[in-house]
């Protein structure tokens, strides 16, 4: 890969990219004309959709929860980290980035329905790491930190992720 860095909102003016309700920026790329229904529920969505999805200038997305599994794909710039805590309680970071020059990268990471996850930049400004995700979703499907009942959001959980990320943090300093 080579280095294809380039501004970071002429990035977004390039691909039309609007503001990602949880953080970001995005655009939708496609959306299957197949519909599903998710077992025990009436309701009918895409089969499959794609987004790009941009970090840029220290930018990072809340915690969320989809229910539908999402694989996110690193395209190029700097590196982002995937932050994934599942219904254990086990925390998981992937580092999106040149899998090639980097060991410990990958150029794609999961989400599984129903984990909680958050992304952020790695190094500021995170120049543009175009980012794709590819899922079921749709903006009526997840569920943000910002707005769910059941999210890491509460005091307790506030100091179970502090904690983690200050350990996470530490241990990539040394």
């Amino acid at each position: 890969m080579q280095d294809t860095r380039i501004d970071s909102q002429q990035l977004i003016r390039r691909l039309r990219l609007e503001p990602h309700p949880e953080g970001g920026y995005f655009r939708e790329t496609h959306r299957a004309q197949q519909a599903v229904h998710r077992a025990g529920s009436t309701e009918s969505r895409s089969a499959a959709t794609a987004i790009y999805f941009l970090l840029c200038d220290g930018a990072h997305s809340v915690w969320q929860r989809i229910r539908s599994d999402e694989v996110w794909h690193f395209y190029a710039g700097d590196p982002i980290d995937v932050h994934v805590l599942d219904a254990q309680g086990t925390l998981t970071t992937h580092r999106l980035d040149n899998a090639l020059v980097h060991a410990n990268a990958a150029f794609q990471a999961v989400v599984h329905a129903g984990d909680w996850f958050a992304a952020e930049c790695v190094s500021m400004p995170c120049a543009a790491p175009p980012v794709h995700v590819h899922a079921t979703c749709s903006k009526a499907i997840w569920r943000s930190s910002r707005s769910s009942r059941n999210s890491p959001r509460g005091n307790a959980w506030r100091r179970v992720l502090r904690g983690l990320w200050c350990s996470y943090r530490a241990s990539i300093a040394r």
